[in-house]
């Protein structure tokens, strides 16, 4: 079995090669001449210019496609280091997007849910990562899951405790952040005991 860098259980995932660094560049790039012309097309669809409205989607649209097609080409290479890193990225990127349309509308569900293809690649990339690891590597990943689904449970209990008794509502993102930081915390506890 191959031996996969995963997080802190060894050298972090490495330097990214130069070709992926490129992609990720790249990815980065049409991704902001998407969140331009996206907002082109919003203003004039608001605006009713039609004329400049369907132009701006459709450039929008082709702009998407080529964000896209990094990492479509990182995932041919099987870099999945690079995977995480290009979905992380464009996941921060598209997600508060929903936030430009009205509440309730078609269009505002749909940004809603476009933050879960990035989100589904990193999965993909960490399921994928952890596969190829090797015993000690898979022992210390599932430590660190073992103490981030403890620390996430609790803290949501807690919260949601808190909140009965009358303190303001968090947002649902919070419980990632604490699962993926007690995560973090859980890897580095267990690749020091394993050292």
């Amino acid at each position: 079995m191959e031996n996969i860098q995963f997080g802190r259980c060894g050298p972090v995932g490495g330097k990214l090669s130069r070709e992926s660094t490129r992609d990720i560049l790249f990815m980065s790039g049409g991704t902001a001449l998407f969140l331009i012309a996206f907002s082109v097309a919003r203003r004039a669809f608001l605006a009713g210019e039609s004329a400049l409205a369907i132009p701006a989607a459709g450039a929008a649209v082709l702009f998407l496609g080529l964000a896209a097609w990094p990492i479509v080409r990182i995932a041919r290479r099987s870099d999945d280091w690079a995977l995480a890193q290009a979905a992380t990225l464009a996941f921060f990127f598209v997600f508060n997007l929903n936030e430009k349309f009205p509440r309730g509308s078609p269009w505002a569900f749909a940004a809603v849910l476009l933050p879960l293809v990035p989100a589904g690649v990193l999965v993909w990339s960490y399921i994928r990562m952890f596969r190829r690891a090797d015993e000690m590597q898979r022992r210390i990943v599932y430590e660190a899951l073992g103490v981030a689904f403890v620390t996430t449970l609790s803290v949501t209990i807690t919260g949601a405790f808190l909140q009965s008794a009358g303190l303001p509502k968090l947002g649902w993102v919070w419980i990632a952040g604490v699962l993926v930081v007690s995560l973090t915390i859980g890897l580095a506890l267990a690749h020091r005991r394993y050292r």
